[in-house]
Parts: C-alpha cells; structure tokens; sequence
C-alpha cells in the first residue's frame, strides 16, 4: 500500500484509494486486515461465481452472494454514520452507505473481472455494467429491505419482478 500522497486517484481502483485516505485520517486503521478481509471474500465469491460461464449471470450471482447470503445491506435505524462509512466498520457490520457497499462490491467485481464501474453522484453512488451485446446495467441501492429489478429497454414501459427479502434496482438499456 502506497500512502496517499503518492497515490494518483485516477489511476487507482476506487477500493485502493478509500483504504490509503483512511490510512491517511485514522491511526486505528488497519489496513492489511481490510485486505485480508476484502482478499477472502473475493476468494469466496470467486468459488460462488465460477459455475456460471457468462459474466452477466456471474454478476448475478455476484449480487445474490454479496446481498442476500453475506447480508450486506443498507444502514437503517438509528446508527453511527462513520460506522456506515469506514470500510473496516461495514465489513464488520454489513451495513453501510451506498457509497462503501459499493467500494466493497466494486473491489470484488474488479478481482473477479467482472464490467462493474462507479456512476458518482453527490452523496450517492450507483454501479453501471457494460455488456459486449450492447446492454447496460445500472444497479442502484433504493430502500434496506427490498431492491426491485427493473428491466428497461428502448422504446418500452417497465416491468418489475419481487424477490422476497432480496433487493436491487437493475435497469437496462440497449444504447442507442
């Protein structure tokens, strides 16, 4: 690990750049567990993905793994907010902000070379993939305790399927 002077953010896998600025803020951070922990979940994701040999069904059971088996989820009630934001409290807790369950979901998907990429808004982050048949994913945390998979395509109305206790926004689009 570099420390975060030396670290040129454009170049570094989001889950590498969050580790080094803790490292930078908090003496109590210990980043080699972090990494060790976020190390073992890709090994175990990677043992839980690999019956699927298309990266779109992986990214699937990607999901699945990383939301309804792990349990990461979205911090509810009333809670710390640093707990919902530093990396080692999340991977903890297995609750958190979109923000860090996606650095934490973004990590494994990169390990796994799987097309996930960060979409940036101001306090909010959603993850895109992009398929070689032209279609889009956008995948977008919306409430704690149910995600509803939308299915978009050009021209047509929406469609929405329930999973009981499984939650996720995923809207796809043929680009243009």
């Amino acid at each position: 690990m570099t420390s975060p002077v030396q670290l040129d953010f454009s170049e570094t896998p989001l889950s590498e750049a969050v580790i080094g600025a803790t490292c930078a803020i908090r003496n109590d951070f210990s980043a080699p567990s972090v990494q060790q922990q976020l190390a073992d979940l890709v090994e175990e994701a990677r043992a839980y993905v690999s019956s699927e040999q298309d990266a779109d069904l992986q990214l699937e059971k990607l999901l699945e793994l990383f939301y309804r088996q792990w349990g990461f989820g979205g911090a509810g009630g009333v809670y710390n907010l640093s707990d919902a934001l530093w990396i080692d409290k999340v991977l903890k807790s297995r609750q958190g902000t979109a923000v860090s369950l996606g650095v934490i979901l973004l990590h494994i998907a990169e390990e796994l070379e799987l097309p996930l990429m960060p979409v940036i808004f101001p306090t909010q982050l959603i993850l895109r993939a992009d398929w070689l048949d032209g279609e889009m994913w956008l995948i977008n945390r919306l409430t704690v305790r149910r995600w509803i998979p939308i299915r978009w395509k050009c021209g047509c109305a929406a469609t929405s399927a329930r999973q009981p206790n499984f939650t996720m926004t995923i809207l796809m689009a043929r680009k243009p």
